[in-house]
């Protein structure tokens, strides 16, 4: 919605964003919700490190989280001592990196995603075998089949006589 809101604002105000009408800057809701957000995070991270203490620092999802909160702070304060900078918006996108300890939670999810990652990287190597076969058989016509072609006349296609001339 932010990003679709200050997309509406070009090329009309690319050089003076504050006059925009439609900027992000005048939806209130959404720079409510950002913050009550960032309050439930901070929340969660203050309370998991009560209880966890000394092992808090120990834990990559803590650590995580942590860097997510204090991005979104400083995205947040950023945006308001600096209106006219957006670049800070995409520290937001961070936040997205929670979802990594749903599917760690969630037994079935987990499977889901980890035979997803299998199967893109079985792609990945029957796509590597498949251009290895293309090129291999583009050789092969390339040999065999261009002088062949040399000697074929074409009376309206200049560029017929060339078609096998290299890989």
């Amino acid at each position: 919605i932010e990003t679709n809101a200050d997309a509406s604002c070009y090329p009309d105000y690319r050089n003076n964003r504050a006059e925009c009408p439609t900027s992000s800057a005048l939806i209130e809701w959404l720079y409510s919700s950002n913050v009550v957000l960032l309050v439930i995070y901070t929340a969660e991270c203050a309370a998991r490190a009560f209880v966890e203490r000394g092992l808090y620092v120990c834990n990559t999802w803590n650590l995580i989280d942590l860097f997510t909160m204090l991005a979104g702070w400083c995205a947040t304060l950023l945006a308001s001592i600096a209106p006219g900078l957006m670049v800070m918006r995409i520290l937001r996108v961070a936040r997205l990196v929670r979802l990594g300890r749903l599917m760690i939670s969630i037994p079935e999810l987990y499977t889901l995603v980890s035979g997803l990652g299998s199967s893109f990287k079985a792609i990945l190597f029957g796509s590597v075998l498949l251009v290895g076969v293309i090129v291999v058989w583009s050789i092969i016509v390339v040999e065999f089949l261009h002088p062949i072609n040399v000697e074929i006349e074409y009376f309206q296609c200049e560029r017929c006589p060339r078609g096998f001339q290299t890989v």
